[in-house]
């Protein structure tokens, strides 16, 4: 289990096993990398098939190292690791500068070893990786901007004053038109204080969306390393990259789903878009979109909440109360209105559409579903460039070895038992070594 107390992955040692072991002076140096959730398996460890095929294979002497990560299934478990692997490795070069240094991983454990190689000194240095079923993360830009976030949150803010109300019914609470009131002013002080500072207008969601979109992306894509040697092993049914391809088939039907709702937002907002721009300019501060979110709900539920607690005289005051708070935006109040009302029923459509997302990329780790909302997430067999993939089907095994290959009859743990796989990584490197 990985240490609970805080920071408690960095206390632990880099190296486990074998850099003190014979021969002192390896031709090559191996450092093994376990993928999640298998901070304990046994094909890293002394005595495995894969460490006695490649002792008996590999010329002039092989030392091991391994290395261990926390083993969770989030993208900053991977990244913290591939940090602390290129630390290790940087370590193992000095120890053995003569050596033939190469790292085999298993499923996410080459992604960690891919994070690793943003080392430049490291991707220079490193002779060869080798990953094992490993589901090589790939991510895109989402961005669908203002029109498909704003929408939603305004809808799930209302939902969740529908839901308060539902929960405060017949509960003595302060008059809600009055709370809705001293919020807008809240506000409007704000966006004069900003306008008499001569603030510049703040950046539109949609830009805030697409940097948010590209700073996810930038941390968590791979790099470029189509410079060094790369062996991709694979078994034929891999289960746990089908998973991850099922959710992202869902996901992007989803995706695609959401990228239609986004455009029929769009078309009723240009009526009034030039006008709203022209309002914005006067007050900078109506411009930012956690007014609308904020505001306008509020407004809306102080009317109901009036109508049905206190008489509809009182409804009316707050409404118009509110009005005058909004004087800027009177004019332009029936069409918005009715932009505003288009807006949450589709909102209201991507609520659930955003939730069954997130509950999709939860195979990615937590942090995808908030990733999800701005960038697209896959597993690919490979990553960016072109690649040799190798794959290995049941053909020619014999029963006994199927049985032997994997105790749970998992796929994707079976390579690193399957002795032709185990002959195909020797002879790679080996064939590694004599073209470098």
């Amino acid at each position: 289990m990985p240490d609970s107390r805080g920071g408690g992955e960095h206390r632990r040692p880099f190296f486990r096993g074998c850099l003190t072991s014979h021969p002192p002076d390896p031709r090559f140096v191996i450092t093994l990398v376990h993928g999640t959730w298998a901070r304990h398996t046994g094909w890293v460890r002394e005595g495995s098939k894969l460490r006695e095929a490649l002792q008996q294979r590999l010329p002039g002497g092989v030392c091991f190292a391994t290395f261990a990560w926390s083993g969770r299934n989030s993208h900053s478990a991977r990244l913290a690791g591939g940090a602390r692997l290129s630390i290790q490795l940087r370590t193992t070069f000095e120890r053995h500068p003569e050596a033939l240094h190469y790292v085999v991983t298993h499923s996410h454990g080459g992604n960690v070893a891919m994070y690793a190689l943003r080392d430049n000194d490291v991707r220079r240095r490193l002779d060869g990786l080798v990953c094992i079923s490993t589901p090589f993360v790939s991510v895109r830009s989402r961005n669908v901007g203002v029109f498909g976030l704003l929408p939603m949150a305004i809808a799930a803010s209302m939902i969740g004053l529908w839901l308060i109300d539902h929960w405060t019914a017949g509960r003595p609470l302060p008059e809600p038109w009055g709370i809705s009131v001293a919020l807008t002013l809240a506000f409007l002080a704000q966006s004069l204080q900003h306008r008499a500072a001569a603030q510049p207008v703040p950046a539109e969601p949609r830009v805030r969306s697409r940097n948010r979109s590209d700073i996810i992306r930038t941390r968590i894509e791979l790099p470029n390393i189509e410079s060094m040697p790369l062996m991709i092993l694979r078994k034929n049914g891999d289960e746990a990259t089908g998973a991850l391809a099922g959710s992202h088939f869902f996901a992007w039907m989803i995706n695609l789903v959401w990228l239609r709702i986004t455009k029929t937002i769009e078309r009723p907002f240009g009526i009034v878009g030039e006008q709203l721009d022209e309002v914005s300019s006067h007050l900078p501060r109506f411009a930012d979109w956690r007014f609308w979110v904020c505001a306008l709900p509020l407004s809306a539920f102080a009317a109901y909440r009036a109508a049905t607690t206190t008489g509809t005289l009182r409804a009316v005051l707050g409404v118009t109360v509110i009005s005058l708070i909004l004087y800027p935006v009177v004019v332009l109040f029936a069409i918005f209105a009715l932009v505003f009302a288009y807006w949450i029923v589709l909102g209201v459509a991507l609520v659930p559409l955003a939730f069954v997302l997130a509950i999709l990329m939860l195979p990615f780790g937590p942090e995808a579903v908030w990733f999800s909302l701005f960038v697209d997430i896959s597993a690919e067999v490979a990553p960016s460039g072109s690649w040799v993939v190798h794959q290995l089907s049941d053909d020619h095994e014999p029963d006994e070895e199927k049985e032997e290959s994997s105790p749970m009859g998992l796929k994707h743990s079976a390579p690193y038992d399957d002795p032709r796989a185990l002959a195909m990584i020797a002879q790679w490197i080996v064939a590694s070594d004599a073209g470098s």
